[in-house]
C-alpha cells in the first residue's frame, strides 16, 4: 500500500508538472526597439508570438514554432530598419525546415537552419506590434539576413 501511494504521487507531481509546462511559453528569441524589450516565444499551439515585455501585449505569428529573428553580421544583431510615419520593421523567420527543401541552393547547411516561412512585424510609434501576412514560400535563414528591400515593401505593403 505504501509502495501504491509513493507511485501515485510521483504520477500526480508528474501530471502537475506536465500541465504547468503546458500552459507556459519557451522564449526563442528576443531583441530591444525604441527602448522596449520583446520576446519571441512559442504558444500552447505551438506558433510563433511576438510579447512586448513590460506590458505582456502579444501578438500570434503564422509562423511554426521555434522561430528567431533575422540576423545579420559579427556579432549577429537582429535586423530592423525604421520607416518615418510607420516605424521599425523586423523579420521573424519560422521553423527550421528539413536541408532537403533547399536541395539545390549553394552550401546550405543544417546548422543554417532555414526556413520557408518569414513574417514582418511593425513596431509602429505608439509601441502597438502589427504583424504582416505571412511568407510561406523561399529561403529565410536567421544569420544570412534580408536585403532592406523586403523591410521597405513590409513598411509600405502594395494596395
Amino acid at each position: 500500500m505504501k509502495r501504491l501511494s509513493c507511485v501515485s504521487a510521483l504520477l500526480f507531481g508528474y501530471v502537475l508538472t506536465s500541465a504547468c509546462a503546458a500552459n507556459s511559453s519557451l522564449e526563442l528569441d528576443s531583441v530591444k526597439i525604441g527602448g522596449r524589450e520583446y520576446e519571441l516565444s512559442q504558444s500552447n499551439d505551438l506558433r510563433c508570438q511576438i510579447t512586448e515585455k513590460k506590458s505582456r501585449a502579444a501578438v500570434a505569428l503564422a509562423l511554426d514554432a521555434p522561430c528567431s529573428f533575422s540576423r545579420r553580421g559579427t556579432p549577429s544583431t537582429v535586423q530592423r530598419h525604421s520607416y518615418r510615419n510607420v516605424g521599425t520593421v523586423a523579420y521573424v523567420f519560422g521553423k527550421p525546415d528539413d536541408i532537403a527543401a533547399f536541395s539545390g541552393q549553394a552550401k546550405v547547411k543544417p546548422e543554417d537552419k532555414c526556413s520557408q516561412q518569414a513574417q514582418a512585424i511593425v513596431i509602429q510609434r505608439d509601441k502597438r506590434i502589427v504583424a504582416r501576412s505571412p511568407n510561406k514560400s523561399g529561403m529565410y535563414c536567421p544569420n544570412y539576413g534580408l536585403d532592406e528591400k523586403n523591410f521597405y515593401a513590409a513598411a509600405f505593403p502594395a494596395k
